[in-house]
């Protein structure tokens, strides 16, 4: 996994279940390391899933109209995904993980700026 020196803490985030049967738990933060963004999952653990990817959309949006972040790269464990340049993190706040095949969120959780 890529270690990132933090110069900047910008927002975080608690994971909440999609629902009874799908379940997500652990933190989010956005990070700024020499000028570029990051979102870190820490102590993540998601249900299994086929085709699990991450949207950054605006709270309560459906992943449709979101900016795909990739492919979830593992259901449990601290993981980082680059941030798009000029992504207004005040407009696209809520992280979703959803599932390509299903059409199922499994996850959600909204970020709040750091004072």
């Amino acid at each position: 996994m890529m270690e990132i020196t933090v110069n900047r803490l910008l927002y975080t985030a608690s994971f909440m279940d999609g629902d009874r049967h799908h379940r997500t738990s652990g933190t989010a933060r956005t990070l700024a390391s020499n000028g570029i963004r990051y979102l870190r999952f820490e102590h993540f653990a998601t249900t299994r899933g086929p085709a699990l990817y991450v949207y950054l959309t605006k709270p309560g949006a459906g992943p449709d109209s979101g900016i795909a972040l990739g492919r979830l790269k593992g259901i449990q464990g601290d993981q980082n995904y680059k941030l798009p340049a000029g992504l207004d993190l005040n407009v696209n706040r809520e992280i979703v993980i959803f599932c390509k095949t299903f059409h199922i969120v499994y996850g959600r959780a909204l970020l709040q700026p750091e004072p």
